[in-house]
């Protein structure tokens, strides 16, 4: 019933809207965001993905949004780097390196994964890096 009741929240799009999601002032989008089409949604490690508060999104095709500093910061994919541990996806943008480190993967029945990892972000010489939980669907 939730996953339905999901489904039909994503029918509703709504704005990205920014707020604070951490002591860092790393800011994620309200929970007012709702998942439109299959992607790869990711939050920090210490939301609940029910909350719908994510801080990196990408579509299918990996393009993606970086929501950091106070900005949406598109970024599109570069490769993967596959090994025995997982895989990294590596995106770039706006003057932004992001490598979004995936060491654990739950793949359900239904053509649901739920990650876990590691998300680094680079810009010009500062360096940050955020445990984050994820979906895709």
């Amino acid at each position: 019933m939730l996953f339905l009741s999901f489904i039909i929240a994503c029918l509703n799009w709504t704005a990205w809207d920014l707020s604070a999601a951490s002591s860092n002032h790393l800011p994620a989008v309200s929970n007012e965001l709702r998942a439109v089409e299959p992607g790869y949604y990711f939050c920090l490690a210490t939301t609940p993905l029910s909350e719908n508060q994510y801080i990196f999104v990408a579509t299918p095709l990996k393009k993606g949004n970086l929501m950091i500093d106070g900005r949406t910061i598109n970024v599109s994919y570069t490769m993967t780097d596959k090994d025995r541990k997982g895989f990294t996806d590596y995106f770039s943008g706006e003057n932004y390196n992001v490598r979004l480190i995936i060491r654990d993967e739950i793949k359900s029945e239904i053509g649901i994964s739920d990650y876990r990892g590691i998300l680094e972000v680079q810009h010009g010489t500062e360096n940050r890096k955020y445990k984050v939980q994820g979906r895709r669907y």
